[in-house]
């Protein structure tokens, strides 16, 4: 019931947009495939098929099933939508276990389904992560692997493959990470989302160093890397598909909890057909950019924090640039207010584009039972002004009331109002 915060696509994949509702974010990494790039069950595919809030689908009602007992975790939700707008009634599933093995690994198996009337999809794999604290002695590792099946009752190749595998070694001096994802033409999972397409091999290597200089002490560490990699190969010929590849000369977290880095990026994408960006469109061909990332952020646990980063180099051709800053002031237990601007530019030979983004958050709180917020939000990609009121009311544990409007104001030449909408809920919790 909280509105998104509005995105610009800068890429050739499809946005994600978080989940903000309640209910489902909840027992949220239950459903999780262990595929880097895609998610399994992505629920927003169920009451928001256009990935946006503007449109929504009825649920008619579902399900949940989250527990542990023993050495198992499992994990159920089942939801029935229904008919409107050309969107058919469809049940949406989504089945976990995992089960615990040696002192700190799992073996997990998942699957998800979305039924419609004469059509079916289905993905089904199974998951094993192995974790000790004693490799080389006493050094941290992981190792695992993943692997899934999709399959579509009307699709031509009717069933598709992923899977992943992966080591991490997440140590106080030296991180090192890889991995090892291979997403099959055709693999379509329904219910979840798919981040970089399919149809596509991934080799990642990331190496970190966290040295603690003693003649530094107000330093907690360093962060330096060498190298962070993800190079990208078409499945079906081949051939280069993208690559990027991350340079940190310096960085360094306080003992404070202030956070400073440079990153310096090169990224190259070979898109084989046209797609749009800003007022823009990109066409195929093989493009090489270059981007210099500076950030520095403030400890959020401080009454006033914030963040600031810059970004400048190349993309798709253009010149770019990219301006991001946000701050909240905590003014006490009950008063929360927060600000969040950002602004992309990019400067082609023959035209410019620019998208700039302007929120802001109020959260307000009487009592551990009766809360709110105000987010507020404008962007110049369609000049228009967004409130979203929400408003929560614990009467009684285990119950919730929640009253949200939202309102669009057109600021396009004449300021006028735009749409309105009222909503209620009321969730009521019970133990059987």
């Amino acid at each position: 019931m909280e509105v998104d915060r509005v995105q610009v696509n800068l890429t050739r994949f499809n946005l994600f947009f978080p989940e903000k509702r309640e209910f489902f974010l909840e027992g949220r990494d239950y459903f999780d495939f262990g595929l880097d790039g895609v998610s399994g069950f992505y629920s927003r595919r169920i009451g928001l098929p256009t990935n946006s809030s503007n449109q929504t689908v009825p649920i008619l009602g579902g399900l949940r099933l989250l527990g542990k007992t023993g050495d198992g975790t499992l994990g159920v939700l089942s939801m029935q939508t229904g008919e409107q707008d050309g969107f058919a009634s469809t049940n949406f599933t989504a089945l976990s276990y995992r089960h615990d093995v040696l002192d700190n690994s799992f073996v997990s198996v998942n699957a998800t389904s979305k039924l419609e009337p004469g059509r079916q999809n289905f993905v089904y794999g199974t998951q094993f992560n192995y974790n000790t604290t004693t490799f080389l002695g006493d050094k941290n590792l992981t190792l695992g692997g993943a692997v899934a099946q999709s399959y579509t009752s009307d699709a031509a190749q009717q069933t598709a493959l992923a899977h992943n595998v992966y080591f991490t070694m997440p140590n106080n001096y030296v991180r090192l990470d890889g991995s090892w994802q291979r997403v099959g033409r055709d693999f379509n999972p329904e219910s979840g989302f798919l981040f970089g397409g399919d149809n596509y091999q991934s080799f990642n290597l990331n190496h970190e160093l966290r040295p603690r200089p003693s003649f530094l002490p107000w330093v907690q560490f360093m962060s330096f890397v060498p190298f962070r990699v993800n190079y990208f190969i078409n499945d079906a010929t081949g051939g280069f598909d993208r690559m990027n590849y991350t340079l940190r000369p310096i960085g360094f977290l306080t003992k404070s909890g202030d956070w400073f880095s440079v990153d310096y990026r090169i990224r190259a994408d070979r898109p084989t057909r046209s797609f749009p960006m800003l007022n823009d469109s990109i066409r195929p061909g093989e493009y090489w950019f270059h981007t210099v990332n500076i950030n520095a952020e403030s400890f959020n646990g401080r009454e006033v924090s914030g963040e600031v980063s810059y970004s400048y180099g190349t993309y798709y051709g253009a010149q770019s640039s990219e301006y991001y800053a946000a701050g909240v002031w905590r003014a006490n237990r009950y008063v929360t207010v927060s600000a969040e601007y950002n602004r992309n530019e990019l400067k082609f030979s023959n035209a410019s584009s620019a998208f700039t983004f302007i929120g802001s958050r109020l959260e307000l709180a009487t009592s551990t039972r009766l809360f709110g917020s105000l987010f507020t939000q404008w962007n110049d990609a369609n000049e228009q002004l967004f409130f979203n009121l929400r408003v929560n009311w614990i009467p009684i544990l285990g119950a919730d009331v929640f009253f949200v409007v939202n309102q669009a104001v057109d600021t396009k030449g004449q300021i006028s109002l735009g749409t309105t909408s009222v909503q209620t809920k009321v969730i009521w919790r019970f133990v059987m």
